[in-house]
């Protein structure tokens, strides 16, 4: 890897990756097959497609990895798998028991040594694929549903980010250097967006197109998994 201007410090980041990928190690605190709630508890069997896509590319991913351990003495995090979306279609939790059903669940879990994770489910696929395709800036502002602001949508198809918010946690800034590869616009300066859009040159525009293409494999999801992937830097980060 020699893309230096896409981190804020390469050698840094390449040396602590690898000792992760030597040592770090995490225990999933199992579930019996015939559990009452086993239907909101990965693994699941489908394929992961749509909006919820990465989470359940995590869990397969992190089930076939090196990463995984059945030895809760070796283990660094411990992970607790659940479905965020299927307990809240499940007619007995729903949206408004989450959180009851979380707190309960792992004081019953903790004293019987299981434990589980939440993570969405598959929703409906992306329709913005073509436009995103033809499009020299993707616009995302913050906001609190799912599909507000698909980022990794815009790497995916090479289209520079412009992320519209006075304060965004953005994945792996502390590794990524995010001005390199896309452009930050408060909420103040929305109204000369066109302006700010229009006054970038060429060779800036060039200059962050190609970033992008650098740094988009670090938020692709494979299967199975491959270094410096969206897997390899969600578990880099933990």
């Amino acid at each position: 890897m020699n893309n230096t201007q896409i981190y804020h410090d390469t050698e840094t980041f390449l040396e602590d990756f690898r000792e992760m990928n030597k040592s770090f190690k995490i225990f999933v605190y199992p579930h019996k097959p015939d559990d009452p709630f086993a239907n909101v508890l990965f693994p699941v069997d489908f394929d992961p497609e749509g909006h919820y896509a990465s989470e359940l590319y995590f869990n397969k991913a992190l089930f076939n990895s090196h990463f995984f351990t059945k030895d809760p003495n070796q283990a660094d995090l411990f992970y607790m798998p659940f479905s965020i979306a299927d307990m809240r279609h499940d007619p007995r939790i729903g949206p408004d028991g989450l959180q009851d059903f979380i707190k309960d669940y792992i004081f019953n879990i903790s004293h019987r040594n299981q434990l589980a994770f939440f993570a969405g489910q598959v929703n409906s696929p992306t329709d913005d694929d073509n436009e995103q395709l033809r499009s020299k800036f993707c616009l995302h502002v913050k906001g609190f549903e799912v599909n507000t602001a698909r980022v990794t949508d815009a790497l995916h198809y090479g289209c520079v980010p412009v992320i519209l918010a006075n304060h965004y946690d953005l994945p792996f800034t502390d590794i990524l250097y995010w001005k390199s590869f896309s452009v930050v616009v408060h909420y103040v300066d929305i109204p000369v967006l066109k302006k700010i859009l229009q006054g970038i040159s060429f060779e800036q525009l060039s200059w962050l197109q190609n970033n992008v293409m650098k740094v988009r494999k670090h938020f692709k999801w494979n299967a199975p998994a491959v270094d410096y992937d969206a897997f390899y830097m969600a578990i880099y980060e933990l």
